[in-house]
């Protein structure tokens, strides 16, 4: 039904690394082949950009590529930029969802917010938008429960990817306050996982 899968944008440098400061190029292959500046969390090569002094788990640039029953509701082009830090923004609506059946707030940088709306039996309004006009660049009405599972099953997947790959360690070497990351956020997803089937 749901199928989930995080990527990663590489980073500026890499970017560079490989196009060079050609803009044209550069705009060839955001506009049309823009899954080059992106690598799956469980692609191989992974491993090395999260091995780096660029990768910071708070702040990291990605996408999470939501389908249900075969079509697209967030992909790499939809919406057209990336978010920084999305696991923890989808963490938290997911939380205050829980919580209220009404969720809204940041997708991953300021001028993009989502929404988590409960309508309907057991379903859910999901929606990105623009937050300065609220154009819309994703709307779908979904099964509430599966897709909250589908979400939470995903940000456990990444966090176990990123402890494997140590990052949270590094992480926790950068700032001491970050040192018991990796597990409360896995400790808030399976609170979460608990709330749905008590």
């Amino acid at each position: 039904m749901f199928n989930l899968k995080t990527y990663l944008r590489k980073p500026q440098s890499r970017i560079e690394a490989e196009f060079g400061h050609d803009l044209e190029q550069y705009e060839r292959v955001y506009k049309n082949e823009r899954e080059i500046l992106y690598i799956p969390i469980d692609d191989d090569l992974a491993a090395s950009m999260i091995d780096c002094d660029e990768f910071y788990v708070n702040y990291f640039a990605m996408t999470i590529f939501i389908q249900y029953n075969g079509a697209n509701v967030v992909d790499l082009d939809n919406p057209f930029t990336p978010g920084t830090c999305l696991w923890f923004d989808y963490l938290a609506m997911i939380e205050r969802y829980l919580a209220n059946q009404y969720a809204e707030g940041l997708y991953g940088i300021d001028y993009f917010e989502m929404q988590m709306k409960a309508c309907g039996k057991d379903e859910m309004a999901f929606s990105i938008y623009l937050s300065h006009n609220k154009e819309r660049f994703v709307h779908a009405v979904l099964p509430q429960k599966a897709f909250i599972k589908a979400l939470l099953y995903e940000l456990h997947h990444v966090w176990e990817r990123l402890h494997e790959l140590g990052a949270f360690e590094r992480e926790a070497l950068r700032d001491k306050r970050h040192t018991f990351l990796g597990e409360e956020t896995i400790i808030r997803i399976q609170q979460c996982l608990s709330q749905l089937d008590p």
